[in-house]
C-alpha cells in the first residue's frame, strides 16, 4: 500500500494536527525527496529508531550525554610513605667515577637525594 493523502485522509483514530502532520511531512517528501530539516523530532521517533551506523561521526558530545554517563575524570593522587601514587621521573645524576674519593662519592649521594626529592620520590 503506498502512502499517499488519500490513505492519511482514510485512517481512522487520528487527531487533526497529527492528520495535518503526516500529510505536511508527506507534502515535504514528494516536493523534495527527503524531509525538511528540523521536521523530525524526538516525538517522531519511534523507540530504538535511531542506530550507531545513523549517527554522524563526531556529533555526539559529552555535553549531549545523560548525567552520570562518562566516568569523572581521573586525577592521580601524590605518593606518600603510606599511598601508592604518581612521581614525575628524577633528574639524571652523573655516577661517580670509579675509584672517586669520599667526597666525590657524598656529592653524588647528595645530588642524587636532591633529585629525588624534587621528583616527589623523597619527602623533603
Amino acid at each position: 500500500m503506498a502512502l499517499t493523502s488519500e490513505y492519511i485522509q482514510s485512517l481512522s483514530g487520528l487527531s487533526p494536527e497529527l492528520r495535518a502532520l503526516l500529510l505536511q511531512m508527506l507534502a515535504e517528501i514528494q516536493t523534495s525527496g527527503r524531509l525538511g530539516d528540523g521536521s523530525v523530532t524526538h516525538a517522531k521517533l519511534a523507540a530504538n529508531a535511531v542506530e550507531t551506523d545513523n549517527i554522524k561521526d563526531g556529533n555526539v558530545t559529552a555535553a549531549k550525554l545523560a548525567s552520570g554517563v562518562l566516568p569523572e575524570p581521573y586525577t592521580l593522587p601524590t605518593a606518600t610513605t603510606a599511598a601508592l601514587g604518581g612521581v614525575r621521573q628524577a633528574a639524571k645524576v652523573t655516577d661517580p667515577a670509579e675509584g672517586a674519593d669520599a667526597a666525590a662519592i657524598v656529592t653524588a649521594v647528595k645530588a642524587l637525594t636532591a633529585s629525588l626529592r624534587a621528583a616527589g620520590i623523597l619527602q623533603s
